[in-house]
């Protein structure tokens, strides 16, 4: 029986994602995962906002007018939610010209579009922690990754990859690997799997490129 709930859903997604993948192949839902995926950038926004405003006014020499300070929060929550939204779909569109390959009675674009949101579950839970953290310290802090095992590390691709990659990415990982695993209706792990690991170098490279090149200029 499909979650009805939005939270039902979530949280069905993370105690049960095959099973929460094979219903949405069945009735495929783009909203549920379009609104955690805003909220995210939403709260991301709302959060660092204060923070970062301060140095937008210092960067462009702005007054701290109501309505300054209220067209650069839109422009703001504009593009943090927008680029949230836009990995989202090209991870969409990578796993279903992947899966096409493999399986082409796969037709159905909002099927996959769906699985990819909902495996979105952990980002929105750790955009929660990083908002707790921020409102508690009253900081805004750059999230280091598996950078934390090794401290001493100076080289700066190696750092920019690790940065990168941190528990809530793994987790997001693991759902779409069920979620996969459901679409091509296979018992079978290596295919999933192989699937899963292109799309999560893909991701990583993605991310990694601009800390990549900013640590040249």
């Amino acid at each position: 029986m499909q979650s009805k709930s939005l939270l039902g859903s979530y949280f069905k997604t993370i105690v049960e994602p095959y099973k929460m993948f094979n219903e949405l192949q069945e009735k495929p839902n783009t909203l549920r995962p379009f609104l955690i995926i805003l909220l995210s950038g939403i709260i991301l926004t709302v959060v660092t906002f204060p923070h970062t405003f301060k140095e937008i006014k210092y960067l462009f020499n702005l007054d701290s007018s109501i309505s300054t300070t209220v067209v650069v929060f839109f422009i703001f929550t504009f593009l943090i939610c927008g680029s949230v939204i836009i990995e989202w779909v090209m991870l969409s569109v990578l796993l279903y010209f992947i899966i096409s390959l493999l399986s082409p009675a796969i037709s159905n674009f909002r099927i996959v579009f769906s699985v990819a949101g909902f495996s979105w579950v952990p980002i929105i839970l750790k955009t929660i922690s990083f908002a707790t953290l921020v409102l508690i310290t009253g900081e805004v802090f750059e999230p280091v990754g598996l950078r934390v095992l090794v401290p001493n590390l100076d080289h700066d691709v190696a750092v920019a990859l690790l940065n990168q990659v941190e528990p809530f990415l793994i987790w997001q990982f693991v759902l779409l690997y069920f979620g996969v695993k459901a679409l091509l209706k296979s018992e079978r792990r290596v295919a999933p799997l192989l699937i899963v690991s292109i799309i999560f170098v893909a991701n990583l490279t993605l991310k990694t490129i601009p800390s990549i090149m900013t640590s040249f200029l």
